[in-house]
């Protein structure tokens, strides 16, 4: 994953988690279920991107373009951010699962503040892989 990447990431993170925090934004049943929901749509979303790239032209582009900064084809690169994607699905789903599962009487907003910063993670990589497959999108129409 690239550095800048990285650190937008974190930022995002921390920025939505302090925001939500600072609002108390409650995070009912209802939100969480709707955050499954989500959640569930963006697996659906990773895993229709690796199709989608799986056998593409795009794919093979990609791992011939090498950084020379990282030492890391392109297909690594990706790699790691669906990797990453998928981790910060499972943290989300899990941290979810355990809210629902002991909910408390009194509202737990550093919970919610975290899971709302975790979900901004995935909305993130999902901006980036999205603009993977549209740039794969381009570089196939090319070549037809």
């Amino acid at each position: 994953m690239k550095t800048s990447h990285k650190f937008l990431c974190s930022l995002t993170c921390l920025l939505v988690g302090f925001v939500t925090y600072f609002f108390k934004a409650e995070m009912s049943n209802m939100v969480a279920q709707s955050l499954v929901t989500f959640f569930s749509v963006v697996f659906g979303f990773y895993m229709t991107s690796i199709a989608i790239l799986y056998n593409s032209s795009y794919a093979k582009y990609l791992h011939k373009q090498i950084d020379r900064k990282n030492q890391r084809r392109g297909t690594h690169t990706l790699k790691s951010y669906l990797w990453r994607g998928g981790c910060c699905l499972i943290l989300s789903i899990c941290s979810l699962l355990l809210f629902m599962m002991f909910p408390g009487d009194e509202p737990n907003f550093i919970i919610s503040s975290i899971i709302f910063g975790i979900a901004s993670i995935n909305i993130f990589l999902m901006v980036l892989i999205l603009h993977v497959v549209l740039d794969g999108m381009v570089v196939q129409a090319g070549k037809q």
